[in-house]
């Protein structure tokens, strides 16, 4: 992700957060400063409970880590106590931190996306419905309704940064969506903030630069490198199997494929999953027929640090030279850009 290094005033700051748990007796939790992934500290969770108290120099945000789950928590460390419930059961992870204003704030956010989150798993359930019955009218209608409900979520974070311009929250809640800026408007919205950050990691990924170079397994085992398709038009597509958005938009890709492979279009799907079973179901289910690769990490993948990626479905056209061409483009945008560049 971006590294970022806040600079703020260094001014004593003491918490004590005690968690209550069910299903992680014998679980280690990893916590670490937002958002370096170099772990500071863990503990393995004993009787049901687990408690951090320490003395910050800096207020900061702490990403708590479950061993076992797939979803890290976020915990604004300010003056004073805080209280969490962390569950794990099969597998599923549930967490809640109540502390501050910032972090009331934050779940206050964290609240209005798990619901934006089960909406548009629905309206995609229904859409994929309606294109298999064939029912294009109700398809076309149900694909409006999920880019307004995206619309609708992006706009609701939109003002929470901007509310929240001068703390640690914005700075939160823009790299979580950092996908949807290019360099310069990153540059203007942190500038608002009273904080400084790098934007080194960024404006390697930003349209015009050399997409960076990975390898990684494919489906079969097999090594395959983003270089190896150098002197082609490649669309590295960043997805997973259980994103729902990813599979609604996956039948837009298969029609682009189609209609631009004869003439040398290749895409290159990276992954976010951590099981491959599902991985490789998903694969077959959506008819995906071309290269996949995964180091089956999830978020932790290289590609989610190397691109920047904080959310998915995000795409990256790349020219012949191994250049980035666009990033975030969807459906009818993404097959535009296609046909322009097949069609100069």
């Amino acid at each position: 992700m971006l590294s970022m290094l806040l600079c703020i005033v260094a001014v004593a700051q003491k918490f004590e957060l005690k968690v209550k748990t069910e299903g992680l007796d014998g679980k280690k939790v990893y916590w670490s400063y937002y958002p370096k992934k170099d772990k500071v500290d863990s503990l393995i969770v004993k009787g049901g409970s687990f408690t951090i108290a320490k003395n910050l120099k800096t207020a900061e945000i702490i990403t708590l880590i479950v061993e076992g789950a797939r979803i890290p928590s976020y915990f604004f460390a300010e003056n004073g106590k805080a209280i969490g419930s962390f569950k794990l059961d099969n597998n599923k992870f549930t967490g809640t931190i109540e502390g501050g204003k910032l972090q009331k704030e934050y779940n206050v956010y964290v609240e209005l996306s798990k619901r934006y989150s089960a909406n548009a798993q629905k309206t995609w359930e229904a859409a994929s419905k309606a294109k298999k019955d064939k029912n294009d009218s109700l398809a076309a209608h149900l694909d409006k309704a999920l880019d307004s409900l995206q619309a609708d979520i992006k706009e609701a974070k939109k003002k929470l940064i901007e509310e929240n311009a001068d703390n640690l929250l914005s700075l939160l809640l823009i790299n979580q969506s950092i996908y949807t800026y290019d360099y310069e408007s990153l540059k203007e919205a942190l500038a608002k903030s009273n904080k400084s950050t790098q934007t080194s990691t960024l404006e390697k990924v930003k349209v015009g630069n050399v997409a960076p170079d990975f390898t990684l397994d494919t489906p079969d085992g097999q090594k395959l490198s983003l270089s190896q398709f150098r002197g082609k038009i490649v669309i590295l597509d960043c997805w997973a199997s259980w994103c729902g958005p990813c599979r609604a938009e996956s039948p837009n890709v298969v029609k682009l494929y189609n209609e631009f492979k004869d003439k040398g279009l290749v895409i290159l799907s990276a992954s976010f999953d951590q099981d491959k079973a599902a991985w490789i179901k998903a694969i077959s289910d959506d008819k995906l027929a071309w290269n996949h690769v995964s180091d089956l990490k999830g978020w932790q993948t290289i590609v989610a640090d190397l691109y920047v990626v904080s959310a998915i479905p995000d795409t990256f056209v790349i020219d012949r030279d191994g250049k980035i061409l666009a990033r975030g483009l969807r459906g009818e945008k993404l097959r535009d850009k296609i046909a322009e560049i097949f069609n100069k």
